[in-house]
């Protein structure tokens, strides 16, 4: 499982909002692997299989790697279009309205903004991502 909470920074100021019905997804070896949405306060969750591990006779390294320190690099992507000044959060956001959405980079770091490198995943943990000094994951908007 991988977990987040996006949020935005609010233009003009120090303020930062949910980023409300944003999909988010993650991707193994250029493959997307899960897609989510994020709900009315930014949160979201991706719950998949983990990629198949290779067989032991495949493996290089010397012992082979045990199972239980398995992990994966995934690239999350997100889309998100912001919403024009006071506009309401609504209980629900229409799918065509969902789909439409611009791509735009999850940030590492805010100020100066930093693009989210991959992260790693490992077998049998939970991933909650997040951006540097914060316990959320901000979505970049300008």
């Amino acid at each position: 499982m991988l977990r987040a909470q996006l949020r935005i920074k609010v233009a003009g100021t120090d303020k930062d909002k949910a980023a409300a019905w944003a999909l988010v997804h993650a991707c193994w070896k250029g493959e997307r692997v899960c897609t989510g949405l994020s709900d009315r306060e930014g949160r979201v969750a991706l719950v998949f299989a983990y990629p198949e591990p290779r067989p032991k006779h495949l493996h290089r390294s010397s012992p082979p790697q045990s199972f239980s320190e398995k992990t994966w690099m995934i690239a999350l992507e997100a889309r998100y279009t912001p919403r024009a000044g006071d506009d309401p959060v609504p209980e629900m956001e229409s799918l065509e309205k969902i789909l439409a959405q611009e791509a735009r980079p999850l940030l590492k770091a805010v100020s100066p903004a930093v693009v989210l490198p991959e992260q790693t995943l490992q077998l049998g943990s939970e991933l909650v991502v997040h951006s540097d000094g914060s316990s959320y994951l901000f979505v970049q908007t300008t």
